[in-house]
């Protein structure tokens, strides 16, 4: 997820009967970041139909928000206003009197980059807006970092769907020597140094010299990914743009994002634990995707001692199996 920082000059800030009440711009259309990009009028349109950003403290997600904000457009940048209750010690005591006076004047946006043709940020989904204790920027303009490891969309050419035999290691091999590496991963660990080993959820193999997205690495990095964990280092904020990255490849592929559905395609690809994970992210429990797991594997191999219920388990294995790939619409 990146972040742009901008002066809350334009602002106003207000105290009622319970609330605090503040306004201004998070963010200014055509102004050039200190990295050279340019957010442009209409980037967060489609996020802001869908939801609102949560109003946070420092960008710190581990905490509740310290108020409510509703944002839009105008020709002039991202507007927004907030409210603060003062029943919040850390609002009341600590954020309120330091408005009152200006000597709090910083104001972040957290989003990602979705579309961009150059350096001009065309489409960003925003999460959040956050009250900063930054120097204020004199010019009003924004710097840029990546703090979540939240890799840019990097809309690669996805291959047929003639690669089951593909072998993450060897291709991992062949992507470090690539010189753009980086796109073949969803994530970078903001941690780390950028390196191949900073990186996780590897959707992508060299094909004739060209990063290719590869059905196969896409649907188990969707399974990698349901099973990411805040122990992982990975965030819920970053599960949740990763999750967007990879319903956009899913698109691509005709296919219905991998949380509401397990395509014939898919389980032909994926391993019995990979396997049990997806049945259980569609709701089956532990047992009965285990269950299905190792029926399905074993249909046809009837054993001696087998007897009603084993019988039972098949024709139920059977059924789960037919409801599971109806479930998409995908060949």
């Amino acid at each position: 997820m990146e972040r742009l920082y901008s002066d809350l000059e334009q602002k106003q800030f207000q105290e009622q009967d319970k609330t605090y009440a503040l306004s201004g711009y998070a963010s200014v259309f055509g102004n050039t970041d200190l990295d050279g990009d340019i957010i442009e009028k209409g980037a967060f349109r489609e996020s802001l139909e869908r939801r609102e950003p949560q109003f946070l403290w420092g960008h710190d997600q581990g905490q509740i928000p310290i108020g409510k904000i509703k944002c839009w457009e105008d020709d002039y940048g991202l507007k927004f206003e907030a409210v603060m209750p003062k029943g919040d010690s850390l609002v009341r005591d600590r954020i309120a009197p330091q408005l009152e006076i200006g000597a709090l004047k910083g104001v972040s946006i957290g989003f990602r980059t979705k579309q961009r043709s150059g350096k001009s940020i065309k489409q960003a989904e925003l999460y959040e807006v956050s009250l900063v204790n930054i120097p204020a920027n004199p010019l009003a303009t924004v710097t840029n970092f990546k703090s979540l490891g939240v890799l840019d969309y990097a809309d690669l050419p996805v291959a047929g769907r003639n690669h089951k035999g593909w072998n993450e290691a060897s291709a991992l091999a062949r992507v470090a020597d690539h010189p753009d590496y980086k796109s073949a991963f969803l994530y970078s660990d903001p941690k780390g140094e950028g390196a191949v080993e900073d990186c996780k959820f590897l959707i992508a193999d060299v094909i004739d010299g060209r990063l290719t997205a590869i059905p196969t690495a896409i649907y188990k990095a969707s399974t990698a990914l349901m099973q990411a964990a805040e122990s992982d280092g990975i965030s819920s904020e970053a599960v949740v743009a990763l999750q967007d990255t990879l319903d956009r490849y899913y698109d691509q592929l005709n296919l219905l994002p991998a949380s509401k559905s397990l395509a014939k395609c898919e389980w032909e690809c994926l391993e019995d634990p990979e396997r049990e994970a997806r049945l259980r992210s569609l709701g089956i429990s532990k047992s009965l995707a285990k269950a299905i797991v190792s029926g399905q594997r074993d249909v046809g191999r009837p054993r001696r001692d087998a007897g009603s219920d084993i019988t039972e388990l098949k024709e139920s294995v059977k059924a789960i199996k037919t409801l599971v790939e109806g479930l998409t619409n995908a060949p």
